[in-house]
């Protein structure tokens, strides 16, 4: 439902719009002169705005600066849950792939890093400590992982266009083969060590390894099914062609892992470092060793011992490589995200905020008046008593209707144009952003083109990836993987001094 508010009408000075100003800091400092020569009355207002909510049905899920698996949910959002799906690559290719003689399995383990950080200080014993990065809601809440084999090709390059590469989005439907991990899961800082047990055919230890990762960082460790694995993998009852790395990824298409709630209480995301994932095939084989010349530890020849069999360790190491995708399913039954005096703001294919500043009787009006602006600011207040944790610390503002950064970010750069959580001076939050907008307002004020429609699109920043890669690089990329999300006033009179408007500094030319 849209609130909508007519303007209070402000104008621009034709012959100083026609000037030659090369950007923004430079009409400022006209307009210094002009002031100190009594030419100009500076003044500045607030004005009313119209805006609505407009869901993401998808964004990008290829390609992203972090994998979401787990479920989180809150009464303003509703629930969030992120499945991740990826193909694999094959250690070996062709008649170099072998299990050997007499072969076990001994563990198949799916390595799932976490995003972490090494603490200064060490545990008592000497082990490394780490703290886990975004994590997204209460870590202490189980959830259920389920690890499928994947059912659905994912092609590299696009059917419709062999040309292009295929495009990967957050809503994306895939197949489930059978199940081979199925079991509760929290985060834990603490997961840098695996133990593998090592079998003899007839199913006896014979040893137990324990095994780290060269960086020694805490990770998912999930224990897949061994017996599907072998019938996949070793005994090859799917019929996988192991010749080359396309012909497996065909036969053998990847994995879909999911998150399952357990309760109704509230859980959590996880963001995973899915560039260093894999999947390890630990088994032991029977070796011969030197046919029929065997060696002591020191080199000397063992009488009357002939083709010693020797029991061997071994890993293949599967990498979570190829198409790495995020599955992002929204369910709003259960969210206050309806109300018709609040804007909800939230990033991962959740809500964006659109903002509608002018119609085109404002503008022609707004043109006809002697005024030159000197600073336009968006003012975005939260709403304190909405229940959402997980508030964003920049939000980034575009050009909705031709779906374009504006041109602030161009000239002046996103430390200018804004859109960060501002803060006082002791980091305490003021519960509020703004972006300062002064040369989109000025170009919509100084063209004589017709103008219909002016919307600004406001989501959730996203870092660099956001920004544009050179000055024709014009277009927003449709990602989000961020999670968090805000509640914000709209421009409803029940805010007070806190709706949502736009502020403008300007100087009248005095006639």
């Amino acid at each position: 439902m849209k609130i909508k508010k007519y303007f209070t009408y402000l104008g621009l000075a034709t012959a100083i719009a026609l000037s030659t100003v090369s950007c923004e800091k430079e009409i400022d400092n006209i307009g210094v002169d002009l002031i100190d020569n009594d030419m100009f009355d500076s003044k500045s207002k607030s004005y009313s705005i119209e805006s609505e909510n407009t869901n993401k049905e998808s964004v990008k899920a290829i390609g992203l600066g972090q994998y979401l698996l787990g479920i989180y949910k809150d009464t303003e959002f509703g629930t969030l849950k992120g499945s991740i799906i990826s193909q694999l690559s094959i250690p070996k290719i062709g008649d170099k792939y072998t299990y050997g003689k007499n072969m076990t399995i001994d563990e198949v383990i799916l390595d799932l890093p976490y995003q972490s950080t090494r603490n200064k200080k060490n545990h008592s014993d000497g082990r490394p400590q780490f703290s886990i990065d975004s994590v997204f809601g209460v870590r202490s809440q189980e959830f259920k992982i389920n690890v499928y084999e994947l059912g659905t090709y994912l092609n590299t390059l696009d059917p419709n266009d062999p040309s292009k590469n295929a495009t990967y989005l957050s809503n994306k439907e895939y197949l489930k083969g059978p199940s081979l991990y199925r079991e509760n899961f929290k985060v834990s800082h603490n997961d840098t060590v695996v133990y593998v047990e090592r079998y003899m055919l007839d199913g006896t230890i014979y040893d137990t390894d324990t095994i780290k990762s060269s960086k020694v960082t805490p990770s998912i460790k999930l224990k897949l099914n061994k017996t599907l694995i072998k019938n996949i993998f070793v005994d090859n009852n799917n019929g996988i062609d192991f010749s080359s790395l396309e012909t497996f990824k065909r036969g053998f298409r990847g994995l879909y892992i999911e998150p399952e709630a357990i309760s109704e209480n509230p859980t959590h995301l996880v963001s995973l470092l899915m560039k260093s994932a894999s999947m390890k095939i630990y088994f032991s084989n029977d070796v011969v060793k030197n046919e029929g010349k065997n060696e002591d530890l020191n080199g000397n020849g063992i009488k009357g011992e002939k083709d010693v069999t020797v029991r061997t360790k071994n890993v293949f190491n599967f990498s979570l490589s190829g198409i790495k995708t995020n599955k992002l399913e929204r369910d709003y039954t259960q969210s206050k995200a309806s109300g018709t005096d609040r804007l909800y703001i939230q990033g991962a294919a959740g809500s964006e905020a659109v903002i509608e500043l002018f119609i085109e009787e404002d503008i022609a009006a707004i043109r006809a008046q002697n005024l030159l602006i000197t600073e336009a600011n968006l003012v975005l207040y939260i709403d304190q008593n909405a229940d959402t944790k997980l508030i964003p610390s920049q939000l980034y503002i575009y050009d909705y209707t031709k779906n374009e950064h504006i041109r602030d970010i161009f000239t002046e750069g996103i430390s200018v144009v804004g859109g960060k959580l501002l803060k006082d001076s002791k980091g305490k939050s003021l519960h509020k952003y703004k972006f300062r907008i002064t040369d989109y307002i000025s170009d919509i004020l100084t063209t004589n083109k017709t103008i219909k429609s002016l919307k600004l699109g406001i989501k959730v920043y996203n870092g660099p990836s956001e920004m544009p890669a050179n000055n024709t690089d014009i277009t927003i990329k449709n990602l989000s993987w961020t999670p968090k999300g805000v509640v914000i006033f709209n421009e409803s009179d029940v805010h007070g001094d806190k709706k949502l408007k736009l502020d403008i500094s300007y100087s009248k030319l005095n006639e």
